[in-house]
């Protein structure tokens, strides 16, 4: 768990950033910090620090949490899993992401993947033990590696690294920083999104023992507990869905 400081591009944001941090809705999560200073980082604005934040490995929250299932009872398809071979006595649950669209019981719904780019990068100049942002996350890992990213696009429907992406990651983060590095890796991944923005969750129409958790788009690590938890109450205890994320908002 560390903080994230925002470098604050104009004395406009340095206002907004000082009246938020003094308003009893967000002092909890905001604050100033004057004395904060990072080699190489144009802060002529300031800092603006968010208090209540980490990171998640979440390869490794993914492994973990796929071993308890398993010593729970719960079977994992991974790939090409036959709908055909459903039975009436398990119940199902589908979360596969942007793979939804060769999903036959819930490809109806209305998934706008987006497209996205980070890299990592090595810098024995830049030093810093905490997430940086500016319209672009520098976010530390180990041994002089930054994760950084990430871009947008609503065109690409598949996960390829792209010459744009790299130089648009590039451009911004010179835009505010001056450090040398060299890039060690350049990954892209489909976001899955939802053209109104909300998760997808809730039951087939028809097979009811069939379920979807998808949509959760950029907010995934934020949002899934709240979200899982609701989901599970819903499948085993007949608990109500927020409206805002059942499936049932786009039957006709």
């Amino acid at each position: 768990r560390k903080p994230i400081y925002r470098v604050l591009g104009s004395v406009e944001e340095q206002n907004n950033w000082y009246v938020k941090a003094g308003d009893e809705q967000f002092k909890q999560y905001m604050e100033v910090d004057p004395d904060f200073k990072l080699d190489f980082v144009n802060d002529k604005c300031g800092w603006g620090k968010v208090k209540t934040f980490g990171n998640l490995n979440t390869s490794l929250f993914m492994d973990a949490s796929k071993e308890f299932f398993l010593q729970n009872g719960v079977d994992f398809h991974e790939s090409n899993f036959d709908t055909q071979q459903m039975t009436d006595s398990n119940n199902y649950f589908f979360s596969e992401g942007a793979g939804i669209k060769n999903n036959p019981l819930f490809n109806d719904l209305p998934m706008k993947p987006t497209h996205g780019e980070t890299m990592i990068i090595e810098s024995h100049e830049f030093k810093a033990d905490c997430t940086i942002n500016r319209n672009l996350f520098i976010m530390p890992l180990k041994d002089n590696l930054f994760k950084i990213g990430s871009t947008y696009n609503w065109q690409l429907e598949e996960p390829i690294v792209t010459v744009e992406g790299k130089k648009d990651m590039l451009d911004r983060l010179a835009a505010f920083t001056s450090f040398d590095y060299t890039i060690i890796e350049h990954k892209a991944g489909i976001r899955p999104t939802v053209s109104d923005r909300r998760p997808l969750l809730g039951q087939h129409k028809s097979i009811k023992n069939a379920f979807i958790f998808n949509g959760l788009g950029t907010k995934g690590v934020m949002i899934a507990p709240y979200f899982s938890e609701q989901l599970f109450r819903h499948a085993c205890y007949g608990d109500e869905l927020d409206v805002e994320v059942d499936i049932k908002r786009f039957d006709k």
